[in-house]
């Protein structure tokens, strides 16, 4: 295999993230897999943001390259555009061509380029850049004969939705009817109900509303043999195991104060490990309070327990857990072996 050509690139804009286009019904066309060099990992996905540019040096000219909204009339794909001196190519639906048709013009070559390349997807840190503020990353994960794409996880106490709730979004493409019409099915779970919506040609052509994912599957009517909440992908291990991760209590500091969400924390990490007397939740409204946000973890809890009380190990994995997962972060820079004495702080200072 030959070796893959590198460009000098650079990211000239980073661009800008549009919720009804990255986190809505097309969104799957707003993200790409990349692999930066050296690495083989490609089960990242990361944004194609809006007004992107970047740049790249070729045959000593510099070509830069602009992501816009809208490819032809269809405003919900990306375009892109590429520009060199007073030239500017047409808009195209993939870089490749944009560059391409561009370099072609301007040095009478049939010379074709990656626009992968060109626009810096081999490049870790342009590519670090692109997950900036990036409230939720989507995914892909395979169920049967389709590829589903999650665009957002919501979360529940309903075992019925396998923990998932409102803001849980999925779709996938499946052909319906006799003439095969490729069918972008998309599907939500909101606080009242779930929904199934088919898109042709990126235009609405129906809508269906039931109790469940289950329901609305009934009054589809099509994909019998599956049970809504795998259609949905709901009940999926990949998408469990993420559900789950967000069901576990977290309570940031500016909120130490709400006490049914510091008990939620306090049952699910650490109550059935620890002397259920103990003034913990007095422990951190007086830290929040204090001036300092960083304390020596060992001492300041023992205050908390009666004298002559010995800290398991146990004990204190559950207590590092739950501070964890209360905002704050172990600043030690040694592991137990080297010094058993534990530093937390918090993450954010709020006062």
């Amino acid at each position: 295999m030959g070796k893959q050509k590198e460009y000098q690139v650079s990211l000239v804009s980073l661009g800008f993230i549009d919720e009804n286009l990255h986190y809505g019904p097309f969104s799957r066309d707003w993200w790409e897999t990349r692999c930066a060099k050296n690495t083989t990992k490609t089960s990242d996905l990361y944004p194609i943001r809006i007004n992107m540019k970047t740049m790249a040096i070729l045959q000593n000219t510099h070509f830069f390259v602009t992501v816009i909204q809208g490819h032809n009339y269809f405003l919900q794909q990306p375009g892109y555009i590429c520009e060199a001196g007073d030239l500017k190519s047409a808009i195209f639906n993939n870089p490749s061509a944009a560059v391409t048709s561009l370099y072609q013009q301007l040095f009478r070559s049939g010379t074709r380029f990656s626009g992968s390349l060109i626009m810096g997807h081999d490049k870790t840190e342009i590519s670090e850049k692109l997950l900036e503020d990036i409230s939720f990353c989507p995914f892909w994960c395979f169920i049967g004969k389709f590829w589903l794409f999650i665009y957002g996880v919501g979360i529940s106490s309903d075992e019925q939705f396998y923990y998932a709730g409102p803001g849980f979004r999925s779709s996938f493409y499946y052909s319906i009817g006799a003439k095969k019409k490729r069918t972008l099915i998309v599907q939500e779970i909101n606080k009242k109900n779930s929904i199934v919506k088919m898109y042709h040609n990126f235009e609405l052509q129906s809508t269906y509303i039931g109790n469940s994912p289950d329901d609305v599957w009934q009054k589809v009517g099509i994909l019998q043999e599956h049970k809504g909440v795998d259609l949905f992908g709901v009940s999926h291990p990949q998408i469990q195991t993420f559900i789950q991760t967000l069901l576990i209590p977290k309570c940031p500091p500016k909120e130490w104060h709400i006490i049914n969400k510091m008990h939620a924390l306090w049952n699910y990490h650490l109550r059935k490990f620890t002397l259920a007397s103990i003034q913990w939740n007095e422990f951190f409204i007086k830290w929040y309070n204090e001036t300092k946000t960083v304390i020596e973890i060992t001492t300041s809890l023992k205050k908390l327990y009666p004298p002559n009380y010995v800290l398991k190990e146990r004990e204190m994995r559950a207590w590092r857990t739950m501070l964890n997962h209360a905002g704050c972060t172990n600043v030690t820079p040694y592991t137990k072996d080297i010094s058993p004495v534990s530093y937390f702080i918090e993450e954010v200072n709020f006062k």
